[in-house]
């Protein structure tokens, strides 16, 4: 998978793989990986190697906000170890300014990555001691966070790219942490919330069932009409009728 932003891999205990495009890094206890965005990475562990625990810190776009990540071993990457912390502004800054420095090829760019490293942890270690509540789950957030974008843009005609983009992940990363939270489909939880939007706007005569189509984000009414029985077992006609 690849996300649109930073990511920075962090190895608390013993060693694991990571694979950057089609080569395999191997880090130790201490070492990091600093992850571009739109590079399609993943973490293996050796056969027959022991558990390991990796830290990863996120910074998508212009958020202050980063999660952490505790993975013991490849079958439990999707944790619920997940916490949201609010980095210092001037830390949102450091990552992308470690890889430009890199690139440039001149030598002080080590200095300046364990430097920024060093004042990032220590940053991250001093906001999480005084963090009492773990609030919800990094996969509850990502529902929530999305929930609400199809909330205010259900009108419109939302793609899975489109939703990915905003979450910053790419599409078919993003479809499957979606379902494997929600436990159905980003494209049927859409369709949820239209038939909801769509019962309520049915309730009033003063619409046709052709504009009630067009304000849940329906282009073909008798597509919405199809979605409609299907996920009430009558049709907004019929919906109208035994309502009013």
């Amino acid at each position: 998978h690849y996300h649109n932003y930073f990511e920075i891999c962090y190895v608390l205990e013993n060693k694991c793989f990571l694979k950057l495009e089609d080569v395999l890094y191997e880090l130790t206890e201490g070492e990091f990986c600093i992850v571009p965005p739109g590079t399609r990475h993943c973490e293996m562990l050796e056969k027959k190697g022991k558990g390991y625990k990796t830290v990863w810190f996120n910074f998508p776009g212009a958020s202050l906000t980063s999660h952490i990540a505790i993975n013991k071993n490849v079958s439990n990457f999707y944790t619920d170890d997940y916490i949201d912390i609010e980095l210092p502004p001037a830390f949102l800054h450091i990552v992308p300014y470690i890889y430009d420095r890199f690139k440039s090829g001149k030598n002080e760019w080590i200095l300046i990555a364990k430097g920024g490293m060093l004042g990032l942890f220590a940053s991250v270690l001093d906001l999480l001691s005084v963090r009492k509540e773990p609030g919800m789950s990094w996969n509850q957030r990502l529902f929530s966070k999305a929930a609400q974008y199809i909330e205010k843009n259900y009108i419109m005609e939302i793609t899975l790219e489109e939703i990915a983009r905003h979450m910053g992940f790419s599409p078919n990363y993003f479809s499957s942490l979606f379902k494997k939270t929600a436990g159905i489909s980003i494209f049927d939880y859409l369709n949820k919330v239209r038939v909801e939007k769509a019962k309520k706007l049915l309730l009033s005569p003063s619409y046709k069932i052709k504009e009630v189509s067009d304000l849940v984000g329906y282009s073909n009414p008798y597509y919405f009409s199809q979605v409609f029985k299907k996920l009430t077992k009558t049709s907004p006609e019929e919906f109208r009728k035994k309502a009013l």
